[in-house]
C-alpha cells in the first residue's frame, strides 16, 4: 500500500500510544517533530493529537507491515520515506575529468542519487573514452542531456526545473565534490528533524544548489535568479546546512 502523510493527526496511526482513549505518546518518537500540536477529541471519544507540519511517519492498519515489531515498523517507514535526489552535472567547459570527480563524489554518498544527468552546455561532442567506460563509471542510472548554444548555470537550472519532474534537484558544476554525508543530511532533516526551506544555496565558492520542484513552481514565473536574489537570506546554504544537520 502507499502511504501518505496524514494531516488530520495521529488518530488512526500504528505508532499511537493511547491509555483510556487518550493518546500518551508516539511509539515511533515524532511527536516531537511537530512545529504546532494540539489534543482534540474525536467522534468515537478517542483524544489525539493533531499538528504542523504532516507526520511523514503516519501508517494505519491498513499498512501491509503493520503486524511486524515496532523496531521493524519504525525501519521499513523510515526506508519508504527516504528522500530521491536527482544529480545535475552540469558540463560547461566540456572538461569529462571534472565530471569523473563529481561522479565519484555523489557516488560516495552515504545516501546515494537515484539518477545522475550531465547537462552538457558546450558543444555536443562527448569523449568516445567516456561512453566507452561508462558501464564501469556508473554505478546508478545516468544520461547525458544536450542544449544548444552557450547559456548560464541559472539559466539551465530554470531549463531544467521546467523541464523535469523530479520533484528534488541537486545542481552541480562538473568538479565540485560533495561531502559524503550531505544527501543523507538532507534526509534526515527533511524527515527526522522536520525542517522546512524551498530550496538550499550555493556555498561560499559559489557551487552546489538544491530545489524542490514545487516549491518552484509556487514561485513561478520568477526565475531562479530572482528566487535566490529575494530568498537568499532566509534560506540556509549547502555547507551551513551541513554542518548544522550531521
Amino acid at each position: 500500500m502507499q502511504h501518505n502523510a496524514n494531516s488530520s493527526g495521529c488518530a488512526n496511526c500504528v505508532f499511537v500510544k493511547y491509555k483510556n482513549k487518550a493518546q500518551t505518546g508516539c511509539k515511533a518518537g515524532k511527536l516531537e517533530n511537530f512545529h504546532e500540536k494540539q489534543l482534540v477529541k474525536s467522534s468515537n471519544g478517542r483524544i489525539f493529537y493533531i499538528g504542523q507540519p504532516v507526520c511523514t511517519f503516519y501508517r494505519d492498519k491498513r499498512w501491509k507491515h503493520s503486524k511486524k515489531s515496532i523496531k521493524s515498523m519504525m525501519g521499513t517507514a523510515r526506508k519508504e520515506i527516504q528522500i530521491k535526489i536527482v544529480a545535475y552535472i552540469t558540463n560547461n567547459l566540456n572538461n569529462f575529468d571534472n565530471v569523473l570527480k563529481t561522479i565519484e563524489s555523489l557516488q560516495s554518498q552515504k545516501l546515494k542519487p537515484s539518477k545522475i544527468i550531465i547537462i552538457q552546455n558546450s558543444g555536443n561532442g562527448v569523449q568516445p573514452d567516456f561512453i566507452g567506460e561508462s558501464k564501469s563509471i556508473f554505478k546508478i542510472p545516468w544520461e547525458i542531456k544536450f542544449l544548444q548554444g552557450e547559456h548560464n548555470r541559472d539559466d539551465i537550472t530554470d531549463w531544467v526545473i521546467s523541464k523535469q519532474k523530479d520533484k528534488i534537484m541537486l545542481f552541480f558544476d562538473a568538479g565540485w565534490m560533495a561531502s559524503s554525508d550531505l544527501l543523507s543530511n538532507i534526509d534526515r532533516a527533511i524527515h527526522d528533524k522536520r525542517q522546512e526551506f524551498m530550496f538550499l544555496n550555493r556555498d561560499e565558492n559559489n557551487q552546489g544548489l538544491l530545489f524542490f520542484k514545487a516549491a518552484y513552481d509556487h514561485l513561478f514565473p520568477m526565475t531562479v535568479n530572482d528566487i535566490l536574489s529575494n530568498y537568499k537570506n532566509s534560506q540556509p546554504n549547502i555547507t551551513e546546512f551541513g554542518k548544522i544537520w550531521q
